[in-house]
């Protein structure tokens, strides 16, 4: 029984963490169309578009700044950049982060690390989410290390590649 309650008091904090930020102005924050221009956090997640993933939360924002040590296991001061985009009510494993760091900090291995906190949390709290899981993607993309958790992961890694 506390293992249930521990699997849904995990995304449900992580929900909780991350929302009522969704509405972030990114317009405000991206990079003009020049496609010469270097990519930010808010240019590759703003070319990602699928309906689990509807809370986006950035570098900057209270919210993801709070929570980025306990969530990706990253000291706040070393992302020069970074974002998140999510299922706001938790109840999917639907997830695409992208971090930047200023030193020579592995990403990747952090969000491997992420990724297995969340296939630990589904496993008890939503099974079926579990091959969603088993099938994402870590890599790096315009200098990003990149998390991809979704059934249409190849289409958004594409549409982030632009």
């Amino acid at each position: 029984m506390m293992t249930k309650i521990k699997a849904l008091f995990i995304p449900l904090m992580m929900t909780l963490a991350l929302a009522g930020c969704s509405s972030v102005n990114t317009a405000a924050n991206s990079s003009s169309a020049d496609p010469s221009a270097p990519a930010t956090a808010h240019t590759l997640l703003d070319n990602v578009e699928d309906d689990l993933l509807d809370a986006r939360f950035f570098l900057g924002n209270e919210r993801f700044d709070n929570n980025t040590k306990a969530l990706f296991g990253a000291e706040l001061s070393s992302l020069s950049d970074g974002g998140t985009i999510c299922n706001a009510e938790g109840g999917y494993a639907d997830e695409v982060t992208v971090l930047k760091f200023k030193d020579d900090t592995d990403g990747q291995a952090l969000l491997e690390q992420h990724l297995e906190s969340r296939r630990n949390t589904f496993r008890d709290y939503r099974p079926d989410e579990l091959a969603k899981l088993d099938k994402a993607k870590i890599l790096e993309i315009d200098g990003f290390d990149v998390l991809i958790i979704s059934d249409n992961a190849d289409a958004i890694e594409a549409a982030m590649k632009g």
